[in-house]
């Protein structure tokens, strides 16, 4: 059990077969024992302090954030238990959702029982462990949209779609609190010029958008075996400090939807109307991308509905079958999803959800003029964490 663990070196016992499978574990003194660390408020960062440790590395500053870390995962994921635990048994017993439970209480005890950090050869195992620790765990979203999906479809009389929304949307921000501070205090080890930490400090847009057309592109041209025009206007010269993983997410999410809509509205015109990418910087360091397609737009009927987790129009309005979706691989990484897996296109109803969750963490927003008929403006606001309103009020 990984209460038997003591020191760092407990960490690196945990694989993915072990996280399966921890029912044992849940027995009223270890519900007594997360909801001890429940209570207890996390410590947000702000982004300020976090910058300024990146830029001053000293085996003090290193030794203090690992331990911050460390005492830190230990409340959050209590709380995210606690969030799990409070779930409608008909929810929580679905296998997806149930295995997910276990990888928290399995990371739970693991992470409780090491150490204090004290000195720099702790930190370098701590760190070493937490990387191996959230490969382990890089899949619980792709199982939670699964499990979120499933009980969805099988709807029984108590199942509360708004609470089972608001569960998925707090999962997910606790999910990326965690995932942000742990992922900060590894990339101490992997130092790169123009970045403090995660976050790259001059980024460009262009680039990024440019890099994630390229895949959306390919992905398109294998599903539908067309690629809707694409043009990029605006300040191509757009740069912000941010983290590039969650940029690559959302515009892959953003593109794909616009694809999808537009090779489903036009597929047999042969010109069709182009996607435009819009660059619009703002006056605090801030950068609006706006994504504008004449893909028919939503449905009025769900036009709300898209932004609930778990809802998705694949199957209902679409050409594109249930049976030839998978679970997507969108999510896994430390921050952010790994784009090398199979070219999955839609299904599982997590895309524009998250994509306001990673937007809305660091004080950005993603917002929709739909136009049914005609088509759709997709508006991605982001906030630079190193603009004068982020750097004195954002916390991670």
């Amino acid at each position: 059990m990984w209460c038997k663990f003591g020191s760092v070196r407990g960490l690196t016992k945990i694989t993915s077969r072990q996280c399966c499978f921890a029912s044992d574990l849940q027995t009223s003194h270890d519900i007594s024992l997360v909801e001890s660390y429940a209570k207890k408020k996390p410590t947000f960062i702000r982004v300020k302090a976090a910058l300024q440790t990146a830029e001053n590395l000293t085996d003090e500053t290193l030794i203090k954030s690992a331990e911050t870390v460390r005492t830190e995962l230990v409340v959050r994921i209590a709380h995210t238990i606690r969030n799990l635990l409070s779930l409608p048994f008909v929810v929580g017993i679905n296998p997806c959702i149930a295995e997910v439970y276990r990888v928290y209480w399995d990371t739970f005890h693991a992470l409780r029982v090491v150490e204090p950090i004290t000195n720099i050869q702790q930190e370098k195992e701590f760190t070493e462990s937490l990387e191996r620790l959230f490969a382990v765990n890089s899949e619980t979203v792709s199982k939670l949209s699964r499990g979120i999906k499933e009980v969805r479809g099988h709807k029984a009389e108590d199942f509360d779609e708004k609470r089972i929304d608001d569960f998925v949307t707090k999962f997910m921000y606790q999910r990326l609190s965690r995932r942000i501070m742990a992922s900060h205090h590894i990339a101490f080890h992997h130092p790169t010029p123009g970045w403090c930490g995660i976050f790259n400090m001059n980024m460009s847009i262009h680039d990024v958008v440019k890099r994630v057309l390229s895949i959306v592109s390919e992905m398109c041209s294998t599903h539908y075996g067309i690629v809707p025009p694409v043009e990029i206007v605006g300040d191509l010269e757009a740069k912000i400090s941010y983290v590039p993983g969650h940029l690559e997410y959302m515009l892959m999410e953003l593109f794909k939807n616009a694809m999808r809509a537009v090779s489903e509205e036009h597929g047999g015109n042969p010109s069709m109307p182009p996607i435009i990418v819009r660059l619009c910087p703002g006056k605090n360091r801030d950068v609006t991308v706006c994504i504008s397609d004449r893909g028919g737009g939503v449905p009025a009927a769900i036009q709300n509905d898209i932004w609930r987790f778990g809802f998705t129009s694949v199957g209902q309005d679409s050409g594109l079958s249930e049976a030839k979706v998978s679970v997507p691989n969108f999510f896994d990484g430390l921050t952010a999803p790994d784009h090398r897996g199979p070219s999955h296109f839609a299904g599982y109803g997590f895309g524009l959800p998250t994509c306001r969750v990673y937007a809305g963490y660091l004080g950005g927003d993603v917002t929709m003029v739909n136009i049914e008929g005609y088509g759709a403006e997709v508006y991605l606001h982001l906030n630079s964490v190193n603009s004068p309103r982020a750097l004195e009020s954002l916390r991670l």
